[in-house]
């Protein structure tokens, strides 16, 4: 009988698929949003490249563009086609995607068919649900529970910059007086430079002419010597004033709540700080260096410089789908070779800005990481290419470090020069800007960088810094401008350390001519009428003029450690993946040892470049082994051994 017959399905409408693109893309982009920022906040993985707040709202939006236009293309093929089963498949296909997109950000381990086949089956079964309800009321709950989404991720947009600026007003109103006279700091941190590429420090090449003619009027340090050769564990020991091993702050670990920072040392004098980092992964917020800062800017959604905005390029990479689909549309030299942090010029102008807003009623410590010198070695405008006819032809490929010739090493040089040229050009139009503003001085200027960088010069396919402890990963440049206090064209060739800066700005600002040395120990101390000190050693002594400089200081030892991540463990060729890595430098001498005992040591005032080690020679025996007992003693145990 006709009543018997089972009810055919209806397909559903456009306004059904779209109303479904914008239901899943919400809910896949949410739910890949919480991954990411869970991931960083427990683990601190890097699971994804944008972990800041705004990725939840960039992430829902970037996955809902990518399934609204799969949508339009089943709607162009019902019309097309006159087949209303286009439509239909619709609601398993946007399923399909967004389970897959979520399941290949978890990095299972799956392979991508077997994700590819989980996804489709839960799509499947999400579409014989839509079905089974009717596509009238599912319609509709995608609809308000979308609308819901939207308002919700809008307004969550909205209260992000407000809350930054709530948060640094009241931060400031709770601030001490601060003394009357205190210098202002500012901090530069040229990420990625190594000392040996500086014309400051006798490079060939013309790379840093401002700090050139800085230099008749500051301390220049020629040795000093990074506590880490990558980013996360330097910053850390520049902030309080201890080694890796003390602070912790390495792979998937931040910087521990109870270690004092150089910006609460300052706040604590009454100081208005602001820290800037180009470098959003490392020095965001969920490592930990962040605090002491009233204001801090890891999250910039600006022009990159390259012409692609960053807040396209932040939307385009909050969604697993739509991040493979930005990297592959893109032409080979855009994927290897596209910027993707916010250049120096754009930095300068935030600090101006910042600086501009709170005034000078207050001191003010300044923090910038500036990225441009990182690879993949792209100059900025505009300087652009300095030293070569344009960019390098070749980016190498840490897969296969066979294909990587001798011109390439030499343009990649070029190329890296030339982004130093950059950051010494835009380090003058920012000090000329604060001397147009009154500003500079009675400003401590301190430029430094937290590692440096090797190119092929001690193996083709050694290039980068984190995998290494060459004397050019580690040497960086070490410069202290202040007239109103400090000596002028004075150059020191003894080994120092980034370990002991935060004691020293401390000690510069709270005028201690007299009182300097080592506090001695991990926990915060506090002077009469001042803030808390940090560990290390003032280098004040060093850097007064030479009738009141003080006598008998004694640098913290040169100690750098290098900690390997676990993907570096897979390549034999590379030092860092014996197990940890240990330097210590003390006169001419450089030595390092692995966690496999393998020494070796090297004369820097004649070999810099680490072409003769003298560990191989006999009478140098009694040398490593009083070096090996000083590592030791340092980090309380043996460096032998302590592979993964």
């Amino acid at each position: 009988m006709g009543g018997d017959r089972k009810a055919e399905p209806v397909s559903p409408q456009a306004a059904d698929v779209v109303a479904y693109a914008l239901f899943f893309g919400m809910l896949g982009g949410l739910a890949e949003a919480v991954r990411a920022v869970a991931a960083i906040a427990w683990t601190h993985r890097a699971t994804g490249e944008v972990v800041a707040p705004e990725v939840f709202w960039m992430a829902p939006l970037a996955a809902v563009l990518v399934l609204l236009a799969v949508a339009g293309l089943f709607v162009v093929a019902s019309r097309l086609t006159g087949r209303a089963a286009w439509l239909s498949w619709a609601p398993p296909v946007l399923a399909a995607l967004v389970a897959f997109s979520f399941m290949r950000s978890l990095s299972l381990g799956l392979h991508p068919i077997a994700t590819g086949v989980l996804a489709a089956g839960a799509g499947a079964a999400i579409g014989r649900a839509i079905e089974a309800g009717g596509h009238a009321m599912w319609r509709g709950v995608a609809w308000r529970l979308s609308a819901l989404g939207v308002i919700a991720a809008t307004a969550w947009g909205l209260w992000i910059p407000q809350s930054r600026a709530i948060a640094e007003r009241r931060a400031t109103e709770a601030l001490p007086p601060a003394e009357a006279g205190a210098p202002n700091v500012l901090l530069i941190v040229w990420d990625t430079v190594r000392a040996l590429s500086l014309s400051l420090h006798g490079h060939e090449r013309e790379t840093t002419p401002t700090l050139d003619a800085l230099a008749a009027s500051s301390v220049v340090f020629d040795r000093a010597v990074a506590s880490a050769p990558w980013t996360l564990p330097s910053h850390a020991t520049l902030f309080t004033g201890l080694y890796e091993h003390q602070h912790g702050a390495t792979r998937d670990s931040p910087l521990g709540p109870g270690i004092p920072t150089l910006a609460e040392a300052l706040s604590s004098r009454g100081f208005r700080t602001g820290g800037f980092a180009a470098n959003t992964y490392w020095l965001g917020r969920p490592f930990g260096l962040h605090r002491g800062f009233q204001w801090y800017e890891d999250s910039w959604f600006e022009d990159t410089g390259d012409g692609t905005p960053a807040i396209v390029e932040g939307i385009a990479r909050s969604w697993w789908i739509s991040n493979a689909v930005y990297r592959s549309t893109g032409s080979q030299a855009r994927r290897r070779r596209r910027i993707q942090n916010v250049p120096a010029g754009r930095v300068n102008e935030a600090v101006l800005e910042w600086l501009d807003r709170i005034g000078d009623e207050r001191p003010f410590f300044a923090f910038l990481n500036l990225y441009d010198a990182h690879e993949p070695y792209v100059a900025r405008e505009p300087t652009g290419f300095r030293f070569s006819d344009g960019e390098p032809r070749y980016w190498w490929d840490y897969t296969r470090p066979d294909t990587l010739s001798a011109t390439d090493l030499v343009e990649l040089r070029e190329a890296y020069d030339a982004t130093i040229f950059h950051l010494d050009y835009r380090l003058n139009e920012l000090l000329e800007a604060l001397d147009s503003r009154g500003r500079l001085d009675n400003t401590l200027v301190i430029v430094t960088s937290d590692h440096g960088e090797t190119i092929g010069e001690h193996a083709p396919d050694h290039i980068g810094h984190s995998k290494f402890a060459y004397y050019d990963v580690l040497n960086v440049p070490l410069v202290f401008h202040f007239p109103r206090r400090l000596a002028g064209g004075v150059r020191h060739r003894a080994p120092v350390s980034h370990v002991d800066v935060a004691a020293t700005v401390l000690d510069v600002v709270d005028g201690a001519a007299g009182d300097s040395g080592r506090s001695g120990t991990g926990s915060a101390q506090t002077r009469p009428g001042r803030g808390p000190t940090l560990p290390g050693v003032s280098l004040v002594p060093l850097l007064m003029p030479a009738d009141t400089s003080r006598s008998g200081i004694l640098p913290s030892p040169a100690l750098s450690q290098g900690t390997p991540a676990d993907w570096q463990l897979e390549f034999d060729r590379w030092p860092v993946a014996r197990g940890p890595l240990f330097s210590l430098i003390e006169g001419d001498d450089h030595y390092v040892i692995d966690a496999r005992g393998e020494q070796r040591l090297y004369d820097l005032e004649d070999d810099p470049w680490w072409a003769e080690n003298l560990a191989e020679r006999a009478d140098s025996r009694p040398r490593l082994s009083a070096m090996k007992a000083r590592v030791e003693e340092m980090i309380g145990r043996d460096p032998v051994g302590g592979g993964r």
